[in-house]
């Protein structure tokens, strides 16, 4: 098998205690490596439950699971959480990507987050590309 499977788990899901075990378990039973899942958290989780995300975060990095904060830049958006979460993928959410290239201050920021995110080893995803002219801004 030759593909990634992202999943966007919500808060609720990610922090029930029972989570990982669970995960573990499905992964087993659909006979699914580790290495081929990404998991897509919010902002909002890495803001509301910092030190148990980043743990739960460090045994999953741990166990081989890639790690992405998904619609990177909608909410109460830290450069923090870039290194203190240990990501591997940043999610750059489709309303800075929308009116790219015209809006000159949308295309400032997703360079910025992409200069970033390059030094920081970490992917970035832009969602909402649908123009060629979009994809070029970058």
């Amino acid at each position: 098998m030759n593909f990634h499977l992202s999943i966007n788990i919500s808060p609720i899901h990610f922090l029930d205690e029972n989570f990982i075990p669970f995960l573990f378990a499905q992964l087993q039973k659909f006979k699914l490596p580790t290495h081929m899942i990404d998991l897509e958290i919010t902002e909002n989780l890495a803001i509301e439950n910092t030190e148990q995300t980043k743990k739960k975060i460090n045994i999953l990095k741990e166990k081989g699971i890639q790690k992405s904060m998904d619609d990177f830049g909608t909410g109460y958006t830290s450069l923090t959480y870039l290194s203190q979460f240990n990501l591997d993928r940043i999610n750059i959410d489709r309303s800075f990507i929308k009116e790219l290239p015209k809006n000159k201050n949308d295309a400032a920021i997703v360079q910025s987050l992409l200069f970033v995110a390059k030094n920081l080893n970490i992917t970035v995803t832009a969602e909402g590309v649908e123009k060629e002219e979009q994809l070029n801004a970058f």
